[in-house]
């Protein structure tokens, strides 16, 4: 008797992996993909917590632990960088993972956690956002400072200006996010990004890899035909058009000029012994990246933009990484030829063109996958940061490898940006940082039961989105659902 409005999945509808196929409503058929199905997909059931210490007193308790050991046992470790370990231990000590495996010793006086029944994994990594550089959007311009009103500052350090004290950094962990790239986005030239961690006290604290990369914009339609060119400017219209992109894009590669001739004017005054007097802090800021000792990034996402930028990183002989590429599908193999990784933009987005198919999005990783192009994942943003596993999992419903998708978000950021002898997976030798999980990280109904962030125990349930969630659940009692009632 009730309205046929109905939503035909092929497995459970909260099942990230599954995939809406037909939709109707009163009826009619209003949506319908065709094409391979597969499935089903049921929702995995709910873990229960292991039995060990409060971590949240073991968050306390670390702050006065000065020998930080740790062995998290009986766990299905996920190292990521190799086969799955059933029934396997980690121990850490001192920030770094010390052994794992089946046959593990654990230390005298380690912690030992029991995660039987828990799945281990790497902590994710976004591979690009605002976390701690913006606070609150739109109405409250104080508290963002991603954005300087300058337009070519390659010595601004997005490092120096985090905030430890961010709300959204712990709703981040909330989701299993352990690091993150927060990177400058406004003007030409934002300056250098930095690897922080998702917890400490200071931003140096934060900032484990400091100058970590050099943020450009690409000037959109460099490679198309500014059609006022040909018939000059309107009149008035001169002294208030900005340049145009190919004027900008010359910019850039004049700066990278200058940037080499200042690095051979030191280095020759070095080796002679002398002090090097000319000093500008822009171009020695770029020495790192135009000698390919750091990478360069640059923002490009249609796909004209997308092979401007392929070819501005070939004319500036640089270590490159495309970031955005929203149309990377429409050039892959472009893209794939030109043997430069990308960091893909959120894929639970609207396709930027009208023609382009409603799945474009979603499908873009697995297109750029199935060519052959390396890539990672960024929420682009502080405040959908906690996101970036459901992005993952969404690419991987249309397509990705699920084993390709957990690596976007793990290995695959640190590999891209030349850190993964540091973090990225589960290695003797790399950062302790480990998320402990009740099911697959890429679903929303997972839980992160524990996490460790360089070795510490970190307290994941005490956010702003838990507190409010404790703070108002509070209001629904008997009494005032009857005392309403009455009215």
């Amino acid at each position: 008797g009730k309205n046929a409005d109905l939503a035909l999945f092929n497995g459970h509808p909260l099942n990230v992996y599954s995939r809406c196929f037909m939709t109707l409503i009163d009826g009619e058929v209003v949506f319908e993909r065709r094409g391979e199905r597969g499935g089903p997909y049921p929702l995995e059931p709910k873990r229960p917590r292991a039995p060990g210490p409060d971590f949240a007193q073991l968050s306390r308790d670390a702050i006065l632990d000065t020998q930080g050991r740790y062995a998290i046992t009986n766990a299905t470790i996920h190292p990521v960088s190799s086969p799955m370990i059933s029934e396997g231990t980690i121990v850490i000590e001192q920030g770094l993972i010390t052994a794992i495996g089946r046959d593990v010793s654990i230390p005298r006086n380690a912690i030992v956690i029991d995660a039987r029944g828990l799945e281990v994994y790497p902590g994710m990594i976004d591979g690009g956002s605002t976390l701690g550089l913006n606070e609150i959007g739109g109405s409250l311009t104080v508290t963002q400072d991603a954005s300087e009103s300058g337009v070519i500052q390659p010595d601004l350090r997005a490092a120096v200006a985090v905030k430890p004290d961010s709300e959204l950094i712990p709703v981040a962990r909330f989701t299993g996010i352990t690091s993150a790239v927060s990177n400058p986005t406004g003007g030409l030239i934002p300056g250098q990004s930095a690897m922080i961690q998702l917890d400490g006290w200071t931003p140096a604290e934060l900032a484990y890899v400091d100058r970590l990369a050099l943020e450009i914009n690409v000037p959109t339609g460099a490679s198309s035909l500014d059609i006022r060119s040909l018939f000059g400017p309107a009149q008035g219209e001169q002294a208030s058009r900005p340049p145009s992109a190919k004027v900008r894009i010359k910019r850039i590669k004049d700066l990278f000029d200058e940037a080499r001739e200042y690095a051979r004017m030191k280095n020759e005054a070095e080796r002679r012994g002398e002090r090097f007097w000319h000093y500008e802090p822009d171009l020695e800021a770029l020495i790192p990246y135009v000698n390919k000792d750091k990478p360069v990034v640059l923002r490009a996402s249609a796909a004209a933009d997308i092979l401007e930028a392929i070819d501005l990183a070939q004319d500036l002989d640089v270590w490159a990484i495309l970031r955005g590429v929203s149309e990377g599908w429409k050039v892959a193999p472009q893209l794939a030829a030109s043997g430069i990784p990308v960091i893909l933009s959120p894929v639970m987005a609207m396709p930027s063109d009208s023609y382009d198919p409603y799945d474009s999005q979603f499908t873009n990783p697995a297109r750029l996958y199935e060519a052959g192009v390396e890539f990672c994942f960024q929420s682009r943003s502080g405040a959908d940061s906690r996101n970036l596993p459901f992005q993952a999992g969404m690419a991987a419903a249309f397509g990705l490898p699920r084993d390709v998708a957990l690596r976007s978000v793990t290995l695959a950021p640190a590999e891209i940006f030349g850190i993964a002898d540091q973090v990225g997976s589960l290695e003797v030798g790399k950062r302790a940082d480990i998320i402990v999980m009740d099911r697959d990280p890429l679903q929303a109904t997972a839980n992160v039961r524990f996490m460790f962030i360089n070795g510490k125990p970190v307290d994941v349930d005490d956010n702003k989105h838990t507190r409010l969630y404790k703070k108002y659940r509070q209001r629904i009692q008997p009494s005032s659902e009857a005392k309403f009632a009455t009215r």
